[in-house]
């Protein structure tokens, strides 16, 4: 991935958010980590407090089957995800400028 500082990226599959604070730190970047799994979003927003992060990573609850419509359009500039073949399949019909 070729990040510049200030860029937008998606972590779909975020988890509790370790990567997705990896990379706004080394890059400069902001990132939306998004996970269907409350618990997951509300551990990943109280660990970026307590480094600090909170302006750089923010972190939502929701179905990346439905990122256009939760966040519009090329609303980021690049993406990474933690799933399966099959899923990044539905995640390239649902939101194919994030895949290419």
């Amino acid at each position: 991935m070729s990040l510049q500082p200030g860029m937008r990226v998606l972590d779909v599959g975020c988890g509790v958010g370790g990567p997705a604070r990896q990379i706004a730190t080394f890059a400069d970047v902001n990132v939306v980590g998004l996970n269907n799994n409350p618990f997951q979003v509300g551990r990943a927003r109280r660990y970026t407090q307590e480094m600090g992060l909170e302006k750089q990573v923010q972190f939502v609850t929701g179905d990346f089957m439905k990122l256009a419509e939760e966040f519009g359009e090329n609303a980021f500039d690049a993406g990474k995800g933690h799933f399966d073949l099959r899923k990044e399949d539905c995640l390239r019909d649902a939101w194919p400028s994030v895949c290419d």
